[in-house]
């Protein structure tokens, strides 16, 4: 494959819209979120990585799930979103994840015109204080009340980890959100590591460690639960699980992203950057295990499961339910020192 650019994935998503956005239920435009809207042009693309479409509808049907797939040797990740969700300038300001994609030229269909007037008026008030702060609220809320406080005994282990985890990492977005960078999610900790370097803010990088529970986890540690991983991955890859909604991410397309990503965050010295998706992905590997598979999920995935939570400190509901309430007393700390760094504008 040649090398590609930011450019050319672009290009190719631009291409995959093209030819299949209008035959969608309900299309009223399409824009590119994630990191391929906060690279340059002619940066390279890394095979660990995709680009992500998310497609607007009008709320009369939804498009359904497409997920990940090839086009044009890029890996593409397609997502909807209603209309009405991002129909105001607004409604996209206060919203951490979202509101940044505006902040750059990032529309690529646009049928009617909303959707880049939309973008034009999110640009010019994207670094005001007071939209700054509304996202730092909007992480906040979405950290405890949609991930900590949803913790149930009742839920699935899977289920548990999946929202102490989220829950957790999510406080790295009030820091990312304030330093008007990108809200990532699988280099969430490398991302907000970068930020805190450059403001001579590290203590607060090993506190978001800290609350993660992989401060002192060692790089071979972390290589040990990245090859468990890796066997459960490949193995639950192999399970028809396409009624889920992450079904796309356990596939071998979703490989590069899965598996490699993490072992590249390793070999560059950031092994404990990589925990937060290792341990993501294999929560979702488990879901696939119990809620598709033929039977019981094999012991050895249980038994690897298991140790990746013992060295986190969250391997029963008691201990998953103290780490939230830990973080969430935490997570005040953390805001202000989000609130500190918002610069006036």
């Amino acid at each position: 494959m040649p090398d590609l650019t930011i450019k050319d994935v672009k290009d190719a998503a631009a291409d995959w819209l093209a030819r299949n956005g209008a035959a969608l239920p309900g299309f009223a435009g399409a824009f590119i979120t994630g990191s391929a809207n906060w690279r340059p042009d002619d940066a390279p693309y890394s095979l660990t990585s995709d680009v992500d479409i998310m497609i607007v509808h009008d709320g009369t049907q939804e498009p359904g799930t497409l997920g990940k797939f090839m086009h044009r040797n890029v890996l593409v990740d397609v997502g909807a979103i209603e209309m009405e969700r991002i129909d105001a300038p607004e409604k996209v300001l206060r919203h951490h994840g979202i509101a940044g994609n505006f902040a750059r030229d990032c529309v690529l269909a646009d049928p009617t015109g909303w959707l880049t007037e939309l973008q034009s008026a999110v640009s010019r008030d994207f670094a005001k204080r007071e939209w700054v702060l509304a996202r730092i609220e909007d992480a906040r809320a979405l950290s405890v009340d949609y991930y900590l406080r949803s913790l149930a005994s009742a839920q699935p282990e899977y289920e548990q980890v999946t929202s102490v985890v989220s829950g957790t990492a999510i406080c790295s977005d009030l820091l990312l959100t304030a330093g008007l960078a990108n809200t990532t999610i699988r280099t969430k900790h490398a991302a907000v590591r970068e930020l805190l370097q450059s403001t001579g803010r590290l203590d607060v990088y090993e506190l978001l460690l800290e609350m993660f529970g992989c401060a002192d986890m060692s790089a071979d540690r972390v290589s040990h639960h990245l090859d468990q991983l890796e066997r459960a991955f490949d193995a639950a890859s192999e399970i028809d699980s396409s009624g889920y909604r992450f079904a796309s991410d356990i596939s071998q397309m979703a490989r590069p992203i899965a598996i490699d990503g993490s072992r590249e965050l390793i070999e560059q010295g950031h092994h404990r950057d990589a925990v937060f998706y290792i341990v993501l992905t294999f929560a979702r590997c488990m879901n696939v295990f119990e809620e598709y598979g033929a039977g019981e999920t094999p012991e050895q995935h249980v038994v690897a499961f298991g140790q990746l939570l013992a060295d986190l400190g969250i391997d029963s509901f008691e201990a998953r339910k103290s780490r939230a309430v830990e973080v969430e007393k935490k997570l005040p700390a953390i805001r202000k020192i989000a609130e500190s760094m918002v610069a006036d504008a």
